[in-house]
């Protein structure tokens, strides 16, 4: 009878490492948002001077709306250390040069973020802007549903001091489709966007070396974070040879967030209270 007591007491303790483990680095971010305004944008980009010309924003105020979005960030895959590491969930950049007397140091690193909300007020009036795609053998391309933590230190060579009005960080939210049915035809994508963007206090020395600790605690505890929400549809024309034309449309907001990595659920307290039983049997 022992053994059979103890294949349960076996049994029990994989369910909880499986459960506490899979919860572990499980984390949702919720953002509550106010949107006042839709904005139109047109800019040129050339393609011999790899440059792009952006003309005047054009605003119109609305009625305000509130609206929320709420991602789920998998950080169960990303390793303690991101710098320069590439997998299909995690992929970690950095890099540093000098110019006019000034040391840049960039960081990025970005991770799978599913929006769970995946349409808001205004998502259905901006995909009708959109044609319908089609089964034609054209370029399509989808960008993946991500959060990307940026940071750029910059710091005078001279002082050594941070030079804070070039630094800063910055999240960024990503949720979106494109395509075209043909290669003449116009080029639509609709994204969502959410940016949060914070000052940095970060040195030089410690620019390229975040950790994923270190991200996740910029998401739970800076307070000071300027988050703007933007969805809008993006319209490409490729037509000219030299240069291509894209139309803006779209919606923004500013709002706050709530980071939050739950606790272990209820299914496995209750693996907890087995264990405990299990193990009480096994010893009498």
């Amino acid at each position: 009878m022992k053994w059979k007591q103890s294949l349960k007491l076996v049994s029990v303790i994989s369910l909880v490492q499986l459960i506490t483990l899979s919860s572990a680095f499980a984390s949702l971010l919720t953002f509550d948002f106010e949107a006042t305004k839709h904005y139109e944008q047109e800019n040129i980009y050339n393609y011999d001077r790899n440059e792009r010309v952006y003309g005047e924003t054009q605003y119109t105020p609305i009625t305000p709306v509130n609206l929320s979005l709420t991602y789920d960030i998998d950080f169960n895959s990303a390793p303690s250390d991101s710098f320069w590491w590439d997998t299909v969930d995690h992929k970690g950049y950095g890099e540093e040069n000098i110019e006019e007397g000034k040391h840049y140091s960039y960081y990025s690193s970005a991770f799978r973020a599913d929006l769970i909300t995946q349409e808001t007020p205004f998502t259905n009036e901006l995909k009708l802007l959109m044609p319908l795609e089609d089964d034609s053998p054209a370029g399509t391309s989808s960008s993946n549903p991500s959060i990307w933590f940026f940071s750029t230190v910059v710091t005078d060579i001279a002082t050594g001091d941070i030079i804070q009005e070039e630094s800063y960080e910055y999240f960024k939210l990503n949720h979106g489709k494109g395509f075209q049915n043909d290669p003449d035809d116009l080029w639509y994508h609709h994204s969502i966007e959410v940016w949060m963007i914070l000052p940095t206090f970060f040195t030089m020395a410690e620019a390229n070396q975040y950790s994923v600790s270190e991200i996740q605690t910029f998401l739970s505890d800076r307070q000071d974070l300027n988050i703007i929400y933007n969805e809008q549809i993006d319209i490409a024309d490729y037509s000219e040879n030299d240069s291509s034309k894209n139309t803006l449309i779209g919606y923004t907001a500013k709002g706050t967030h709530v980071f939050e990595v739950p606790e272990p659920s209820t299914l496995a307290i209750f693996a907890l209270a087995m264990l405990g039983f299990v193990s009480r049997r096994a010893v009498l």
